[in-house]
């Protein structure tokens, strides 16, 4: 695992409340993903913990979000339905919002 991944990854599972807000993005074309360190907000939704967020065109979607580690992989469900599956290796340090 390189030391991006590694940094991700704790910082997933060690993150806290007192510390909430943006974690990671990733950016293809006019798509971007977000992932917070937050509590989901899909109320459907009760194995992915973390909020995620996809702007795309200026519409904003919903989502949740965790990271498997052993397949270095984020799972991501929105609320249109919506389920990636995404390397963890392509997301970047939040930039400011």
């Amino acid at each position: 695992m390189k030391l991006n991944q590694l940094v991700f990854a704790v910082a997933a599972l060690l993150s806290t409340a007192a510390h909430s807000g943006p974690l990671v993005e990733f950016r293809e074309g006019n798509v971007l993903i977000t992932l917070y360190d937050e509590p989901c907000v899909l109320t459907e939704v009760v194995n992915l913990p973390n909020r995620a967020e996809w702007i795309e065109k200026g519409i904003k979607t919903e989502g949740c979000w965790s990271i498997n580690l052993p397949t270095q992989t984020v799972v991501v469900y929105f609320a249109d339905k919506t389920v990636a599956v995404i390397p963890a290796r392509v997301f970047t340090k939040a930039t400011a919002i």
